[in-house]
């Protein structure tokens, strides 16, 4: 299969400070960012030797090489554009380094790998491996996210076994309720173009055990490094189709062992009528308890009694109706509010006392504020 490369971005290159030997060659290795084909090669942009050597080709452990992954012999002076075969294909998306080597071994063997006393990596004048790190992205075909239902044990991360994606863009995680994804997003994260296996995504929240959550992916289509989906259909970075002008996504159901984190999803509404329902998308709980709404004074303070009330058991609840809502003509802003069941009888006995108090979280009660507007009948 023929090997094609398109560099891309600020070529890294190392420090090279060294006055070198006596006709002046400083020890240098600059690499770019690039993309493969197939993951069987890597071209090094341009290599200054001082004497004949290797350039090797390793994986990266976040600040340094680690583990051999290719190498090449490389004459004294300047070779440039120089492509290497690795011995271990790429199978993702990754960052490397190139090393430059010396030759103080059996001459034109590399003998590092199995011998760290020879070929050891060149220096530059300030005493430093004369090294480059750059990344490597595998080109893909199409569009694709794959994963078996997550297990979230001590982290409030989503682990996604493969994602396939021909441009920069994004992965947004929601939640899922009464069988259609939800918004907000609970997870977002920027991705390179490319694939990304065992992909970790941080969630805003703790899953809770048997939440089902939905996985898409998006283009950056302004290209400015944040996800502007609104849900409409003319909006920016709108999800990414397939090739029936489908909306990629995938349904996954999570096992956790985490404590739910306590929040609630709402959004605007309109109501039609004088009494009627207000539905929210969903209430996280840590406990038994209740979900209440209500009006809001112009500082933010909830004005009592509340409009309705609903229980809600621990973990999640989704769709939850707060019925024979009374609210009067144009817009309110509201707030739905979770509360405690503090006495443990089933009974919402709260009336800005000590009895069924709101959730709290750092001081701050744990709500969700929205709209609603009435509309005349």
């Amino acid at each position: 299969m023929k090997q094609s490369f398109a560099l891309v971005g600020i070529i890294m290159t190392s420090l090279a400070c060294s006055d070198g030997d006596d006709d002046g060659i400083n020890p240098a290795v600059s690499a770019a960012a690039q993309s493969s084909t197939d993951g069987t090669k890597v071209q090094i942009a341009s290599i200054d030797a001082a004497e004949a050597g290797f350039i090797a080709i390793y994986g990266d452990l976040g600040d340094a090489p680690v583990g051999l992954l290719g190498h090449r012999a490389v004459p004294r002076g300047r070779s440039t554009n120089l492509d290497i075969t690795l011995t271990s294909t790429i199978q993702e998306n990754r960052s490397l380094w190139a090393v430059l080597h010396r030759d103080t071994g059996q001459l034109g063997t590399f003998e590092n790998p199995t011998n760290a006393a020879l070929d050891p990596p060149a220096k530059n004048g300030a005493g430093q491996d004369v090294r480059a790190r750059f990344d490597v992205a595998l080109e893909v075909a199409a569009n694709l996210v794959e994963t078996e239902d997550p297990s979230i044990e001590d982290a409030s991360i989503l682990e996604i076994d493969r994602i396939d994606i021909t441009k920069n863009g994004f992965v947004r995680i929601v939640q899922e309720v009464a069988g259609a994804p939800s918004f907000p997003a609970i997870g977002v994260a920027s991705i390179a173009k490319g694939r990304h296996l065992e992909l970790p995504i941080s969630l805003e929240r703790n899953a809770v055990d048997d939440e089902k959550l939905v996985i898409f992916l998006h283009e950056d289509s302004n290209a400015n490094g944040a996800l502007d989906w609104t849900g409409s259909s003319t909006s920016e970075d709108p999800p990414l189709r397939d090739s029936q002008d489908q909306i990629i996504s995938i349904s996954v159901t999570v096992t956790s062992t985490l404590p739910p984190t306590e929040e609630i999803l709402a959004r605007d509404q309109v109501l039609t009528s004088s009494v009627a329902n207000v539905q929210l998308i969903s209430v996280v709980s840590s406990e038994d308890g209740f979900v209440a709404l209500y009006l809001l004074e112009q500082d933010g303070d909830l004005i009592l009694p509340p409009l309705a009330h609903a229980p809600v058991t621990m973990g999640l609840s989704p769709l939850v109706d707060l019925q024979d809502v009374i609210v009067p003509l144009g817009a309110s802003e509201v707030e739905a509010v979770l509360h405690r069941d503090s006495d443990d009888d089933g009974i919402f006995e709260y009336d800005g006392g000590a009895l069924d108090p709101p959730a709290e979280r750092d001081g701050d009660r744990i709500g969700a504020a929205f709209e609603v507007t009435r509309s005349p009948e």
